[in-house]
């Protein structure tokens, strides 16, 4: 699924740019291309470790996506 940022209003909101759904509530650009960057990686076959990280292997080795943290 491609997702991409719109622009609604004063604020952003990211969408599936196949079905024009959108997949988040609007928010600030910089969450809203975090959001998208998130669903990407997700889609990329990422697993959702349930704390805020993300893993896969790549190349043999455990890599860990950290999505924690503040603005």
């Amino acid at each position: 699924m491609p997702f991409a940022v719109k622009h609604k209003g004063s604020k952003y909101q990211v969408f599936n740019t196949e079905t024009d759904r959108a997949m988040a509530k609007p928010t600030t650009k910089a969450r809203a291309d975090r959001q998208a960057v998130i669903l990407k990686q997700i889609e990329r076959k990422w697993s959702d470790n349930g704390d805020g990280t993300y893993s896969r292997e790549i190349n043999g080795r455990q890599v860990t996506l950290n999505l924690k943290g503040g603005e």
